[in-house]
């Protein structure tokens, strides 16, 4: 599992190695023992139940006595990690935690459009949105749903004067079972309790404290790694399953990085290039898009005085230039009427020679599309070049 006491380099890298074993769980035969995979999907479940979550609006959060805060990083790492583990071990609740992550990130830490994703939100404990007093829960619940309620948060009963966080500790059939209701009952109890408390969070917002917006002296290179980063993840969502609002704010995290892109300067803040490029790389994906590559390509210049001092960073530009050399050899030239030469994109040390395609501008614009839907969203390479 994560350690999210991890210091965010090393919590990222723990997260790639978390993802390659899943990987290997994914490619397991058919005929392989399957004991240590159900192992790691049970200890998974426990420990992503374990957490503190907002289980009304979605996201994780750190909880003190005084305060709860929201990161944006944990967050991003959370929902990577879960929407990997959810497609991996075929487990809806996982992805379910992990759309929600994106949908309050969407929502709360990313309203305006143009400048990218705020790094964190803290409230006072009992002005959160998921805490709620006894006597709230009583008056807005019948019974019924307060007995579900009990048993999805684990409390055996709601104490008047007492807060309590809406923070579901197991699952929903775990709790059913528990409540000794039927499932298909449980489900219509669970959207009834959600519905009621999102608007009794909401009216009652404005009566508790505002939330603070947490901003520090290094917030664009901060902003500018939490939105690659949550760009990269939600073109992961889109392949799995496209949803409108996560693909409203991937093009806007776009036109952002974009913008960033082409004012950084790569000789002085290499590792945001690279967090840059390789993200925008990620969105062709979903919208292939060869200007994009071609600013990557002609921005991403690396010598053996200017190379990347972080370990995440090392490993983001082996990936972006193992895509671009792949890229060069599908990428439409400029000029479709003059086949023959090819044109040389330079990035030092890794020269990409990139082929002509065909004159017709139709068939180029087809194996655009072939291109882009062959590129395979795990491992990032066009399999048909490996073969």
């Amino acid at each position: 599992m994560l350690d999210l006491t991890l210091a965010d380099d090393k919590l990222w890298l723990q997260l790639q190695r978390q993802k390659k074993r899943l990987q290997q769980f994914a490619q397991l035969d058919i005929t392989a023992d399957p004991a240590q995979k159900d192992d790691y999907a049970r200890r998974l479940r426990a420990w992503a139940f374990n957490l503190t979550w907002d289980s009304l609006n979605g996201g994780h959060y750190r909880v003190s006595p005084q305060r709860v805060s929201f990161s944006s990083f944990h967050n991003l790492i959370l929902a990577e990690y879960f929407l990997a583990a959810g497609r991996t071990f075929f487990d809806g609740e996982l992805i379910y935690l992990s759309n929600n992550i994106l949908s309050v990130i969407a929502q709360k830490l990313c309203s305006n459009k143009t400048t990218g994703i705020t790094s964190a939100i803290t409230y006072p404990t009992e002005s959160a949105p998921f805490v709620f007093t006894g006597v709230q829960i009583k008056t807005t619940l019948d019974p019924a749903e307060q007995q579900l309620l009990k048993a999805l948060i684990g409390h055996a009963e709601f104490a008047v004067a007492r807060h309590y966080a809406v923070s579901y500790c197991r699952t929903l059939k775990s709790a059913a079972a528990m409540a000794k209701l039927e499932f298909k009952q449980a489900q219509l109890l669970e959207a009834s309790i959600r519905r009621k408390l999102i608007r009794l969070g909401v009216e009652d917002s404005v009566a508790k404290a505002v939330p603070v917006y947490q901003k520090t002296e290094n917030q664009t290179s901060i902003t500018v790694t939490l939105s690659a980063q949550c760009l990269s993840l939600l073109v992961q969502q889109q392949l799995y399953k496209p949803h409108a609002e996560a693909g409203t704010l991937a093009i806007n995290l776009k036109h952002c990085l974009l913008a960033w892109l082409r004012q950084f300067s790569a000789q002085d803040e290499l590792d945001l290039t690279i967090d840059c490029a390789y993200s925008l790389l990620d969105s062709c994906q979903i919208d292939y898009d060869i200007e994009v590559i071609r600013l990557v390509s002609a921005m991403l210049h690396v010598d053996s005085n200017n190379l990347p001092v972080s370990m995440r960073a090392k490993i983001l530009l082996a990936r972006t230039l193992k895509i671009l050399r792949l890229l060069g050899e599908k990428m439409p030239h400029e000029n479709p009427e003059q086949p023959g030469n090819g044109q040389v994109i330079p990035i030092d040390p890794l020269t990409i020679a990139v082929e002509w395609l065909p004159q017709s501008q139709t068939e180029a614009s087809l194996q655009q599309q072939r291109n882009a839907a062959c590129f395979n969203a795990e491992l990032k390479v066009f399999p048909s070049i490996n073969a």
